[in-house]
């Protein structure tokens, strides 16, 4: 009786966690379907745009500030797929780089903050920057901890320093 018992219990966890599972599948799934869709709209060479965001932002043309838009959108993306990838479920736990969502959204939040126009994105973003959502959203409360600083510092800054001489 005590095996059988045992046994159900085994296949009630098994159940739980592939609903888990699938859970998780369906949400990353749904993520990257969105970010292929909207990276169509800077397509597959957008370093052009970017050297200029960090150059000379003045001069931005409305289809160069559109492929930015949908590039941050895509890097803020994946905060919530490593997020989603962390927290949902409880197949993942004890496994430490998978739950430091936080740790592995950095880069992302970094590529954003990294360009003037990107700063001044994420800053005006209806979603990113409201306070209210941020009270109950973990993912908004620590980009907005970050306050607006690159936390691996702006790679605009270490673009210019490659080409742009110092002079000692």
């Amino acid at each position: 009786a005590a095996a059988v018992l045992a046994g159900i219990y085994l296949v009630m966890v098994e159940l739980r966690q592939g609903r888990e599972i699938s859970t998780v599948e369906m949400i990353h799934k749904r993520i990257i379907t969105n970010i292929e869709h909207d990276s169509k709209a800077y397509g597959e060479n957008i370093s052009d745009t970017l050297a200029k965001a960090c150059a000379n932002t003045q001069t931005l043309t409305g289809s160069e500030q559109t492929q930015l838009h949908y590039y941050f959108q895509n890097k803020m993306r994946f905060v919530f797929y490593a997020y989603a990838e962390a927290e949902l479920g409880s197949f993942g736990d004890g496994i430490g780089s998978v739950q430091n969502w936080q740790g592995r959204s950095l880069s992302y939040v970094n590529d954003v903050l990294s360009y003037p126009v990107g700063k001044r994105w994420l800053e005006t973003n209806t979603f990113w920057q409201d306070k209210k959502i941020a009270q109950t959203d973990p993912k908004v409360a620590w980009v907005q901890s970050l306050k607006g600083i690159p936390p691996y510092g702006s790679s605009c800054d270490q673009r210019k320093k490659l080409v742009i001489p110092s002079v000692s």
